[in-house]
């Protein structure tokens, strides 16, 4: 089966960066568009997730943030919204 989306739901706590990460990863390897999901958790803490472009350099997928080049060559279209 070929994934062509992955929907990530998060409430933004810190223990959900994990999740995060494993969502970059699925849709990098469909490649697959990626849809993360802010769902609030009442009372809890919230924290920024890195974006998808940090998360890329950080596993050296991109030069750096500005890698355009790069980011069309992982070839997983995203948008922020």
């Amino acid at each position: 089966m070929i994934t062509t989306h992955v929907f990530h739901p998060t409430d933004l706590s810190v223990g959900s960066a994990p999740s995060f990460h494993h969502a970059v990863r699925l849709a990098l390897s469909g490649p697959a568009r990626l849809t993360a999901m802010h769902v609030p958790e009442v009372g809890g803490v919230q924290v920024e997730l890195p974006g998808v472009r940090q998360v890329l350099v950080r596993w050296k997928k991109l030069r750096d943030a500005e890698d355009e080049k790069g980011l069309r060559r992982c070839a997983s279209p995203y948008a922020k919204r």
